[in-house]
């Protein structure tokens, strides 16, 4: 009998443990933790504001989005995969990839010292945070971009740039 609830306890904890796990709780850690530390990130930059927020929810939580807003109103996606280095964006991040939602085709911007980015914005751009901050004016280097028919990257390179803050960019 001993055995039996002793079995039934166990079950029970692993139990609660997994569905403790998979509820929201703002943690950084869990199976929420990476979205959570993200989300904490992004709302410590006042030019942006968060207004969606999506999950692919798997074993793990695979990838995660968030819809943003700039002050002057330009929309975008932030897109987080299973293999991005999300601490690192926010400290040093290697690129951007900005994907056109209508064509899928992909740009990406090297983040290196003396920049387009950083000529077009006149700031500093090393992470996510510049990218975020300066995000209209960079806005225009992209379109600029876009308009001259610069050579767009193909979805295998772009997915082993495990650093560079991915975008998807105008979002209506």
């Amino acid at each position: 009998m001993m055995a039996v609830l002793a079995g039934a306890l166990a079950l029970f904890v692993l139990i609660g443990c997994w569905w403790f796990g998979r509820w929201n709780l703002g943690l950084p850690f869990n199976y929420y933790g990476e979205f959570n530390r993200v989300k904490s990130e992004l709302k410590r930059v006042p030019e942006v504001r968060i207004v969606s927020t999506g999950q692919h929810k798997d074993i793990t939580l695979e990838d995660f989005w968030f819809g943003v807003q700039t002050e002057s109103g330009l929309k975008l996606s932030l897109e987080f995969w299973d293999h991005h280095k999300t601490d690192q964006l926010f400290e040093h991040a290697e690129g951007l990839l900005v994907q056109n939602p209508a064509s899928g085709k992909r740009l990406h911007y090297v983040l290196v010292s003396g920049g387009r980015l950083e000529a077009a914005t006149g700031q500093e751009i090393r992470n996510a945070v510049d990218v975020l901050k300066n995000f209209d004016k960079i806005a225009a280097v992209i379109d600029a971009d876009r308009r001259k028919g610069l050579a767009e990257i193909v979805w295998e390179t772009a997915a082993k740039n495990k650093n560079c803050l991915w975008i998807v960019y105008p979002v209506h």
